[in-house]
């Protein structure tokens, strides 16, 4: 009988430890959702900078200001919209160092 009754004690711990993945599965997926590559027509036109793939397969910073689409790297070079494909938010800077 107490075999039966340690059986049970670990498998509703062991449901319970199931429960918790499947949780932070969720919250991994939901914060990856937030991530993911985003249509250009919904880039920021805030003076964010953002991720922003081109037409070509590279990956830029760019920007928009009152004078339009700007890749960071160059001055002073306007991008045409229709060259980029798709956006994303630019990851948080490191913490500490």
């Amino acid at each position: 009988m107490d075999e039966l009754e340690d059986c049970k004690k670990e498998n509703k711990l062991l449901r319970e430890q199931l429960d918790l993945c499947i949780d932070m599965g969720r919250l991994i997926t939901k914060k990856l959702d937030k991530i993911k590559w985003k249509p250009i027509r919904t880039a920021p036109k805030d003076g964010k900078p953002f991720l922003a793939h081109m037409g070509s397969g590279d990956i830029e910073i760019v920007i928009y200001t009152n004078e339009g689409w700007w890749l960071s790297a160059y001055a002073p070079p306007v991008i045409n919209e229709d060259w980029m494909k798709q956006w994303m938010p630019l990851p948080a800077a490191p913490k500490g160092e």
